[in-house]
Parts: C-alpha cells; structure tokens; sequence
C-alpha cells in the first residue's frame, strides 16, 4: 500500500500513507465510496480512534545531546531528516535510511545549513526554558525535497 507499482516509480513512496490516521479516506477515494454519515456511530468510533495517531510532521522535531569527556554529539531528527554532528557532520534520509549508512550530508549542503542553524537556534531557546521550535518546520525541513 505505500509502494508504487511498476519497476519505474519502485523506489518512490507515498510517505502519507504510513499513518493510521489516513487510511479510512484515501480508501474512500480510492474505491470511490462516499464518506459515510458523520453521525453514524461506526464512522465515529471509527475517526475517534485514528484520529490522535496523524502526527504534525511540521511541529515535530527531536534535539539530543550526549556529552562525554572526550566530545559532545548533538544530533536533530525531523519526519524527513537526521543530521547527527560530532566527529564530523552526518545527514540522513527518514525514514528510508533507517540504519544510517548513506551520508549525504555533502550532497544536501543547503539541508545541512539549515538543520545546523534550527539546532544552534533550538539549543539557545532549550537554554533559556523556551520550547526547542519557535516556529513550524519548513517545508523542505519536515517533508523532504525531492
């Protein structure tokens, strides 16, 4: 359900279709039934369950510090990416890349930057008791680019 068919679009995926939360309307759509009565207890109970489970992929983010005595890692994950910083800079792609091996970090360089500048910005607000994002995540930042 989340992989295009054919060997031309194999690689692609329809990263919405990974919720829960999704999956009663595009089945809708894709069999071309109406939604139901939004009365009906059935579709209530049935939209009460999902409906907590659809993250905002542009209000989530993850900021971790390790410390130890010989250096500080630091590392930033989105829905899209994971930049890890410390012995060097490392990017990777979420959450097709889910054992980090393939650093693009020098491909992605724009992606890089910004990341770099979210989690120096994200650390001085963590610093000073202010929540680690000050605003949603960028488009490029929680979806990914193509």
């Amino acid at each position: 359900m989340i992989r295009w068919p054919g060997r031309s679009l194999a690689a692609i995926r329809d990263h919405n279709l990974v919720h829960p939360g999704i999956l009663p309307s595009v089945l809708r759509a894709w069999f071309e039934v109406e939604a139901p009565d939004p009365n009906a207890r059935e579709w209530f109970q049935l939209h009460q369950c999902f409906s907590d489970l659809v993250p905002n992929k542009k209000t989530q983010a993850i900021f971790s510090i390790c410390d130890s005595s010989s250096h500080r890692l630091e590392a930033l994950q989105t829905q899209a990416w994971k930049l890890i910083r410390g012995n060097g800079t490392r990017l990777y792609v979420r959450p097709d890349d889910i054992w980090e091996v393939n650093d693009i970090h020098s491909r992605c360089m724009d992606v890089t930057r910004s990341l770099e500048t979210l989690m120096d910005s994200g650390a001085h607000r963590l610093s000073s008791g202010k929540p680690f994002l000050a605003e949603p995540l960028a488009d490029d930042l929680a979806f990914g680019v193509e």
